[in-house]
Formats: structure tokens, sequence, C-alpha cells
């Protein structure tokens, strides 16, 4: 199976996540805005998705929900998508790359679980003209003990320079490429936030805050295992954690390989498919077919 390759694109500047305060693969809590286009449901592996775009205080921002439906009613209505501590619920800000027709195209996109909540502004709730909403947190450092929301964002950010200081060093010798590179300190960085190891501040009681208490006291959200290739009930949401079942990349993570990889996979997956061969790994075959849908590796976005 034949890909299309890169042409020639202007520079891409992010614009949403640095007004959020995230890089590539990391949560929010909440944002808010006018849904100014919906598109119609899709299937993609065994969930579904739907596009839309959104018009916030910052700019204009593809989002895609998966796993629900979205009424086409609420075109023109300003909305609320909060995330929840559910399973799939997480609201998460990427960057996609794919050839379009009218060349490569560098974007920035919500990912929508199909467990957050969205939720029609109406009447006062509306933002006023002359004074627009603040930005959406992903941290309330509000209710920790002597602790500026200046001090947060510098725990935040001298920990994630730690990690990424880490893993560039960890992987030297391999002469990765600066995308694979980055996708490694996301990789690591998200699993620490998970597995509560992030530390933003300090609570009431003098113990450290770390990334999951939003405002609350809540217990730490549970690490979970990566997702095994040969579960059936693997999510396509959660690809990114299927293990590879076989070949020189085995025991790795799908979310780890880099792009290059991800790519050879779905040829081979797809080839097979064309051939009417069964896949001796189907549910890990549909976490391949789904990065490749989330990725773009091969065609346009249906917006």
């Amino acid at each position: 199976m034949a890909f299309k390759t890169k042409s020639q694109q202007t520079e891409f500047t992010p614009v949403i996540g640095p007004a959020l305060g995230v890089e590539d693969g990391e949560n929010i809590d909440e944002i808010e805005g006018k849904l100014i286009g919906i598109f119609d449901v899709r299937q993609a592996g065994k969930s579904t998705v739907q596009n839309a775009e959104l018009d916030t205080q910052f700019g204009k921002v593809k989002v895609a929900f998966w796993g629900t439906e979205i009424p086409k009613t609420l075109k023109g209505k300003r909305v609320k998508i909060l995330a929840t501590n559910k399973k799939f619920g997480e609201i998460t800000y990427k960057i996609n790359e794919y050839d379009g027709k009218n060349g490569h195209v560098t974007e920035e996109t919500l990912s929508v679980g199909n467990n957050a909540d969205v939720e029609e502004v109406t009447g006062a709730s509306a933002p006023q003209q002359s004074a627009p909403a603040a930005p959406a947190q992903r941290t309330h450092v509000e209710k920790t003990s002597g602790f500026s929301l200046m001090e947060a964002a510098e725990s935040l950010a001298t920990q994630h320079l730690l990690v990424n200081d880490v893993v560039r060093a960890a992987y030297a010798k391999k002469n990765y490429d600066e995308e694979t590179l980055r996708s490694y300190v996301s990789t690591v960085w998200i699993g620490l936030d998970r597995a509560a190891m992030v530390i933003i501040g300090q609570s009431v009681d003098g113990s450290p805050l770390r990334q999951d208490a939003r405002g609350s006291v809540e217990a730490p959200k549970e690490a979970h295992a990566p997702t095994q290739a040969s579960d059936t009930t693997c999510n396509p949401q959660n690809w990114a954690e299927a293990i590879i079942p076989a070949g020189p990349l085995k025991g790795k993570t799908l979310g780890e390989v880099g792009k290059a990889n991800l790519t050879q996979l779905e040829t081979l997956r797809a080839d097979a498919e064309m051939e009417g061969k069964q896949p001796k790994f189907p549910a890990f075959a549909e976490c391949v077919k789904q990065a490749a849908i989330d990725l773009e590796l091969g065609g346009d976005l249906p917006f």
C-alpha cells in the first residue's frame, strides 16, 4: 500500500495549546466556545467519531467526539465541554499532521471521550463581550496552601523539563528523529501524570498536591496497565497503549514507536485485509487501524 508523501508547508505555530498551557497529548479540564460546525457521525474501528469545529476565545479548533453523537441543533450555540473522572472522560489536546488536497497540513485538534460532558451555555452563563472568559485551567491551584498559580506553573514546567532531559538522554544513542523523541517524552509524561507522580503544589495538610487533584479531595487516579493486544475488548481510543505482540518491536506500545513504524504496521495490516487474510491478533489490528485513522497516515481528514 502506498502513502502520500509530505508536501512543503508553511511554518506551523500552535495557538490553542499555548493558550491552554498544554502540549501535544496532554489533557485539559474544560473548554467553552461556539459550535460553528457539526458533521455526520462516522464509523472508526469499533467506535464512532463525530467531527465538529469550535470557535473559542483563543481561536477556532477542530473537535473529535468519540463514541457519542452531538445533536446538530447545537450548531451555532455556545457549549462547554467538561472532562470527567470516568473512563474515557478526557479532553485531549492533539497536533495532527496529514497530507491534504492542498498540501501537507499541521493543525491543532481536541479529542473528546464519550464520557466527557457537553453542556449548552445559556443566559447568564454566556460570557459578556466586555469581559471574555478566563482560559480553562487544567488544575484548581487556588485551593492549595501557600502555592500561587505562578509557582504551580513553574513546578509543572520544571518537572516537564526533567522528563524531557531524562527521556532524551535514555535514547541518545538510538538516533531517533525529533518527532519520535517528542512522542516518547509525551508518553512518559502522561504515564507519570496518570500514576499521580506529577506534583503541582502543596495541599492544605502540607502533603504534595498532585496533578489529578482537581480542587477537591480525591483518591489518586489508578495507573492502568497498557491494553494487551490479545484483549478483544481493546478500545480504539486507547490504541496508544496497545502492546505490539510480535516482531522486532514486540513489547513496545503503539504510542511509543513513532509514526514511521505505525505507518509500516498499518501497511502490513491493510495489505493482509486486501488479500482476505484473517489477522493473528484481531484486537491489535483494530488498534493499528484506529491509529492510522487518528494520525491520518493515509488520507485526508473528513472535515
